[in-house]
């Protein structure tokens, strides 16, 4: 089948067409940069995971790493405490209970209901 000539009313639509693939191939390059730069930061979390969680294995010790809004610890109490019954985060000094996301997957340490300061998302 023989090509079609460009007509002057058809020249306008098909500069716009290879205007259009250009960019759409552009657009398509950048997806597949941005795809494998998550990759490698989800790999470098990842480690950086891992590797904090073998330093605090190693110390022994579970510190706060920034000054805590909780109030002062019962000496008596020990983690398995009915009264520690929730979660204080480490860094936010959230509390969290134990049907919340974030109840023991971040750092921080058993806590009563009434230190730190209450989760928005389950009301500490």
């Amino acid at each position: 089948m023989p090509a079609v000539p460009a007509t002057d009313a058809t020249k306008p639509l098909r500069d716009e067409m290879d205007k259009l693939r250009k960019e759409a191939s552009q657009l398509k390059e950048e997806a597949a940069r941005l795809r494998e730069e998550a990759a490698v930061l989800r790999r470098e979390n990842q480690q950086l995971r891992r590797l904090l969680a073998e330093k605090a294995e190693n110390t022994g010790t579970n510190t706060l790493s920034r000054g805590s809004q909780a109030a002062p610890k019962d000496p008596g109490a020990t983690p398995g405490d009915p009264a520690l019954a929730h979660w204080l985060s480490a860094l936010s000094g959230k509390r969290h209970n134990s049907g919340c996301r974030y109840f023991k997957t971040t750092e921080g340490l058993p806590c009563r209901a009434t230190e730190g300061t209450a989760c928005k998302i389950c009301g500490g």
